[in-house]
This record gives structure tokens, C-alpha cells and sequence, in this order.
């Protein structure tokens, strides 16, 4: 067996030595990397170690690089001069894995999907999707092979396609060892083999042999991945490879199976059949340095010349607006839209599903109401109070509604899948049929209030909230208006944004909240006055408003919240 410590003394190939070599590097710190690049190479050494079903090939790895390092650049400073490919150690380390780990008995390979997450311009095209393309398409004794280059556009679908077809049409030898008919929009090779762009969903009949996703953090839902999986299911040995950099939607379906890659990756959850690694910088650097550069961009000065990034960062420090574009493309940071008012990452590591609102039953609570009838989603956001070290800490529970129709049939694809895992996973629910029965959010407020829970006021928004805010008040509760003016939620948001920053928010993690957190943007007027906005009609915001309605008055004085001389209606 080899091992960190041991590998120096066996005799490798150099290409495998290189894989080696860079893994010690990252491990023992001598190379500049975050913790899940890391992780991933200290998984490949604990395979190496443990008894398991597979073993690693150098002889498969060796076969992928040689047959990559053949082939000739066509694009950029190289092409001219019709340099060779030339991986990088990283890039061996990538391949070495995904090519190298067979199962013991069959040899058939281990990985059957891959996810990989580095910067712009690091050779994630040239070093990584095309050869594994064409590799795949031509070299792996696959009867039939089928790959294909799957995005939401046309544009994007052609990234590894056109580069694959450009070495095709330039490698002569290439096209002659394996039959290779280069077609305008496809290439066709020996034993039936067939390579192509994919906008969508493949036809009907496809069977992938292999499925690269470039860039998939700009697929608005996984119909695409999750055919391409399905279709896989009469390959002995498919590989889905997806290739992205960070992206600014955290509620997308890169994002949720890069949670899933991270979650293998520290030890959580076992699945010898997935190979990830990803590249950036860890939570607590300093974005404004040059260490973060290095660290995040594994072809510093390579690909990607260290005054381009240097420039790129200097320009982001200088201007707020451009840091967010500058973190996602260069430093790999999942950042929202970049007009987001709140900090959404911070959001969502300060989210803890650990949390049971039961626990806060004797607490002083604010229930605040968004409502709606069709399109949007009511919201009931619950906030606690606690102070901690002299500090006032929120504790936010919240639940999110939709009539059935809307889940089913909204005729926007973007809503329409994200909607329905949210019901199925039970983090959204129905709430009538064609309409919203605001009933049952009155009946869950008062019913919260019966139950013993300490609710102070129930801010709501004036639009709807009248229709309920009589039954809640004869009910015992205090209704509480808020008007939608930026003098009345701007304290609130303020309150949020600084609360985040402190680390004095927690809330149970619902992915709908989530979302509307992400989307709101700040509109600011000449009086100071600060209200929530939304870029679109499918950014919905309705659970942020809950909240900054809550927050608004809870962060009042006990005074100013709970002293009525009559209880009832409350305008403010």
C-alpha cells in the first residue's frame, strides 16, 4: 500500500509521481490550499490505504495522460506554435483519479461522477473537459460510446464541443486511428461512437456513456443532469463529470450537489462512486491578498497570468459593486446577485436545522405575516429573542406556503422545479388550491399563541393582513400594520444586515427563506428611508419581508412593543 509518507520509496511512473508529489504538497501544507482541496487529496491517500473493493491502476492513469498529452493546443499563446498539451500536476491529480481507481475484480472504473470546481482560467476546458471528451468518445473501448457536452444554451453547450471538434480537424492521426467524421454539429467515430452538444434534455433513446456539465452552476434546475444519470443506467462504467466555477444562486442545483461533494469529501457521508474537489479560499482569509489568489487558482501563473488576477483583485477593492463578479469568477465564492442587499453566505452558515422552536416556547416572539393570494408565498416568520454577553441575539423559525396549482403548474421552469423538491422535501407547503386559504395562517398563529408560545405582536403587511387581523385580535393577539415605507422596514433591514455580520441571527436553515434572503436588493431613497425590492417576478422576497416586519419591532425596547393601554389593531 502507498501512502503519504511512503510513496517516495516505490518506483512510479513520473506522471504518477507528479500526482504524488502535488498531493504530499497540499497535505503538508508546503502548497497553498483550502481545506476541501485538502480533503480531497487526503481521501485519495486513505484509499490507498484501506481494504476496499477497488485498487488504483497506474497503468489506466498513465494511458489517460499519455493519450491527453498527445494531444496539440489550438487555441491561445500555444496553438501557434502547436505545443502539446501539458497537465498541470493538478490536473494529473484529477485524472490519475478519476482513471486510475478500478474495481479489483471487473477493472471496470470506480467513479461514476465527478465534480470539479475551480476558477475562470484555470485549463478546466482544455485540461480537464475536452481530453476527457475525447478520451471517452475514442480511446475507452466503449461500443457505442455516446458523450455529450450538456449546458442551458446553445453557446455554452459548444465551450468543450468546438475546442474537441478544433482538435479533431487539426490531429490527422487522430481522425485516422479512430474513424473520426467530423460533421458540422456532432462527430462520429469507430463501433459507433457519437459526440455532441446537448441544449436541454437529450433525445429520446440516448444512452450516455458520458455527461460533461460545463459551468453548471447556470442551469436554472437539474432536468439535464438528472436525464443524463437516468440515461447512464445500461453503461458499465459512465462518468458524469460536472466543471464550474461559483456561482451567485446558493439555491441552485450546482450548488446543492456541491453540498452533497463537500459532505463526502469530510468523512459524512461515504460513496466510493463520487470524486470531487474543490478549489478557492477558506471562509476566514482575506480576499484582498495575494495568498488568496494562489490559493484559489490552481494554474496561477500558468493559464492565468499573476497580473491579470492581481489587476482584476486591485480593481474589486477599488470598487465595491465589482467584488462579488471578482470572489465568484476568480477566487471561486458562491456569491448571490450582485445587487443582494444582505449577506447570503453568512445567512446560510449561520443557518442550524438543529434548532427546535419548542425550545423557545417561553421566550417573547414576533410573528410576522407576508401574504398572498396566487403567485407569491405567505410567510410566517417567527423571531425570538435572547441576550447573550449584552448582545441581542434572533432566533428565526419560519414556514412558507403556495397554493397547490402554483406548486404544480407554475408555467415558469425555474419555479416550477424548485417548487416542487421544496414541497416534497416537505420546506413548502400547500395552502389551498387555486388560491391562498389565509385562514390557515390565522389558524397557525393562534393556534402557535394556544399552544403557550409568548407572541408579542404580529407585524403584517397591510395589503392582506386586514383580512385576518380582527380574528387575531379578538383571538387575544396583537396585529401590528406595518406600512411597506422605507422609514418602517429600513430599521429592520439594517438590524438584519448587522446581525448577520455579528453572528447574532440563527435561524433553521429553510431553503425557501433562504432564497428570498438572497434575493432581496436594498432601494434606498434621498430621506434615508431603506425598503426590501426584487429584480424580477421569479425573485421572490415575500419570507425576507416576514422577517425584516418581525425584526423591525423586535429590536425595540420592551417598552415600545409590549405596553399597549388597550390590546388590538396596531398601526405604525
Amino acid at each position: 500500500m502507498v501512502s503519504a509518507h511512503s510513496h517516495k520509496a516505490h518506483e512510479f511512473h513520473p506522471h504518477i509521481q507528479d500526482v504524488f508529489d502535488y498531493a504530499d504538497a497540499v497535505v503538508t501544507g508546503r502548497k497553498l490550499a483550502c481545506e476541501l482541496e485538502r480533503l480531497a487529496c487526503q481521501r485519495f491517500y486513505a484509499d490507498l490505504e484501506r481494504e476496499s473493493d477497488y485498487v488504483f491502476s497506474q497503468d489506466q492513469a498513465v494511458r489517460f495522460i499519455e493519450f491527453t498529452q498527445l494531444l496539440k493546443h489550438v487555441k491561445g499563446k500555444w496553438a501557434s506554435k502547436r505545443q502539446p498539451l501539458v497537465l498541470e500536476p493538478w490536473q494529473k491529480f484529477i485524472h490519475a483519479n478519476l482513471y486510475g481507481w478500478v474495481h479489483k475484480e471487473t477493472g471496470l472504473r470506480r467513479f461514476r461522477l465527478a465534480y470539479i470546481k475551480a476558477p475562470r482560467k484555470s485549463g478546466k476546458t482544455f485540461g480537464i473537459a475536452v481530453p476527457i471528451g475525447l478520451y471517452m468518445f475514442t480511446a475507452d473501448n466503449e461500443h457505442g460510446s455516446e458523450v455529450y457536452c450538456g449546458a442551458n444554451s446553445e453557446s455554452q453547450a459548444w465551450e468543450v464541443f468546438r475546442p474537441a471538434k478544433q482538435l479533431c480537424e487539426a490531429t490527422p492521426n487522430l481522425r485516422k486511428t479512430f474513424m473520426i467524421q467530423v460533421n458540422a454539429r456532432s462527430m462520429e467515430a469507430r463501433l459507433g461512437a457519437r459526440f455532441q452538444p446537448v441544449i436541454g434534455k437529450p433525445g429520446d433513446g440516448a444512452s450516455p456513456s458520458c455527461a460533461i456539465h460545463d459551468e453548471y452552476h447556470e442551469a436554472a434546475d437539474s432536468s439535464q443532469f438528472d436525464t443524463m444519470a437516468t440515461g447512464m443506467g445500461a453503461r458499465e462504467q459512465p462518468l458524469q463529470i460536472v466543471i464550474t466555477t461559483a456561482g451567485t444562486n446558493i439555491e441552485s442545483p450546482c450548488f446543492q450537489l456541491e453540498r452533497e461533494i463537500e459532505r463526502v469529501l469530510r468523512g459524512e457521508v461515504e460513496n466510493d462512486e463520487v470524486f470531487g474537489v474543490i478549489y478557492g479560499i477558506d471562509k476566514d482569509d482575506d480576499w484582498t491578498t495575494e495568498e488568496a489568489l494562489i490559493k484559489a487558482n490552481p494554474n496561477y501563473g500558468v493559464s492565468v497570468s499573476a497580473e491579470f488576477l492581481k489587476a482584476a483583485q486591485k480593481y474589486a477593492i477599488q470598487n465595491s459593486s465589482k467584488q462579488n463578479a471578482f470572489k465568484t469568477k476568480h477566487l471561486n465564492i458562491w456569491c448571490w446577485a450582485r445587487s443582494a442587499f444582505f449577506n447570503a453566505q453568512k445567512w446560510l452558515e449561520l443557518g442550524d436545522s438543529s434548532l427546535k422552536i419548542e425550545d423557545f416556547k417561553g421566550d417573547e416572539c414576533f410573528v410576522g405575516l407576508d401574504l398572498a393570494k396566487i403567485h407569491d408565498i405567505s410567510s410566517i416568520v417567527t423571531v425570538f429573542r435572547r441576550f447573550q454577553d449584552g448582545q441581542l441575539h434572533y432566533y428565526v423559525f419560519s414556514k412558507n406556503y403556495l397554493p397547490e396549482d402554483t406548486i404544480a403548474s407554475d408555467e415558469r421552469p425555474e419555479l416550477k422545479e424548485r417548487y416542487s423538491r421544496w414541497y416534497i422535501d416537505g420546506h413548502l407547503l400547500a395552502g389551498g388550491e387555486s388560491e391562498m386559504d389565509l385562514s390557515l395562517i390565522s389558524g397557525e398563529v393562534i393556534a402557535m399563541q394556544q399552544d403557550g408560545y409568548n407572541i408579542l405582536e404580529v407585524p403584517h403587511d397591510p395589503h392582506l393582513g386586514f383580512l385576518i387581523a380582527k380574528e387575531l385580535a379578538e383571538s387575544g393577539l396583537v396585529p401590528v400594520e406595518m406600512k411597506q415605507h422605507g422609514s418602517y422596514l429600513g430599521p429592520g433591514m439594517r438590524e438584519i444586515e448587522a446581525a448577520i455580520a455579528a453572528g447574532r441571527i440563527h435561524h433553521d436553515g429553510n431553503p425557501v427563506t433562504n432564497w428570498c434572503i438572497g434575493n432581496v436588493q436594498g432601494k434606498e431613497y434621498s430621506n434615508g428611508g431603506l425598503m426590501p425590492a426584487k429584480e424580477n417576478s421569479s425573485s421572490k422576497i415575500d419570507a425576507a419581508t416576514g422577517l425584516i416586519m418581525a425584526i423591525a419591532r423586535a429590536m425595540l425596547g420592551e417598552d415600545d412593543v409590549s405596553m399597549y393601554e388597550t390590546q388590538g389593531i396596531q398601526t405604525v
